[in-house]
């Protein structure tokens, strides 16, 4: 719980940090990753993940990195295609 907690004090202002660590209950993280002109081979290597291709390149449009078991769920996206 410890590396949760220094996540939130370098990511946010610390009184929201106190308010959320303090007063509410973190069931699950969701870190999402916006990448502009992506490498055509980078993706998170682990063994459960969904990735989504463009269909004329094969390129990875859509990475999500997620289990029911998980406390945390990071989803990569592509958009050099939006």
């Amino acid at each position: 719980m410890i590396k949760v907690r220094q996540l939130f004090i370098n990511l946010l202002v610390k009184e929201v940090v106190k308010t959320i660590y303090f007063e509410a209950s973190v069931s699950r993280l969701y870190f999402t990753l916006d990448l502009i002109n992506m490498e055509s081979d980078l993706y998170i290597l682990v063994k459960h993940s969904d990735l989504y291709r463009r269909n004329n390149t094969n390129e990875i449009l859509t990475q999500i990195v997620d289990s029911k078991s998980s406390k945390c769920c990071v989803t990569m996206y592509n958009k050099t295609y939006e």
